[in-house]
């Protein structure tokens, strides 16, 4: 498959899946919720106290790339959740381009539950691009 394709099946399948949400969010009139909803969930609000006050002895388990990466753009936590959908799309593009991958192993690659936390501030779209580029290098 060419890139774009690549491209058109990643994006597809996330847009059908936001949309899925969107549309369970109005179906079931949680709108206000989600509009106070700041993406700081989880380990997120620990990633974000390291941005703005450093490491100490509770957060020193985190990557330490993503909160440096993190304070340099100034981001918000969505517009940081923006960008780690974009690095990991992007990731999963290279990788599944570089290794000619069919549709099938493409929907697998992006259909597993847990990449929701390549859409939050987290590390691991980062980290899941660093270690794309170390599979490439290997090769």
């Amino acid at each position: 498959m060419q890139t774009s394709h690549y491209i058109k099946w990643v994006v597809g399948y996330f847009l059908l899946l936001f949309g899925a949400i969107w549309a369970c969010i109005n179906w079931f009139s949680m709108q206000e919720y989600w509009a106070a909803f700041d993406f700081l969930i989880w380990d997120a609000k620990h990633v974000y106290s390291i941005v703005h006050d450093g490491y100490n002895s509770s957060t020193c388990a985190f990557f330490p790339l993503f909160p440096y990466f993190w304070k340099i753009l100034q981001l918000s936590p969505a517009l940081i959740s923006g960008l780690n959908f974009f690095i990991f799309v992007t990731a999963a593009v290279i990788l599944f381009k570089h290794y000619a991958a069919t549709k099938m192993e493409v929907l697998l690659g992006i259909g597993f539950p847990s990449l929701l936390f390549m859409i939050l501030p987290y590390s691991e779209a980062l980290l899941y691009l660093i270690s794309v580029l170390f599979l490439l290098a290997l090769k």
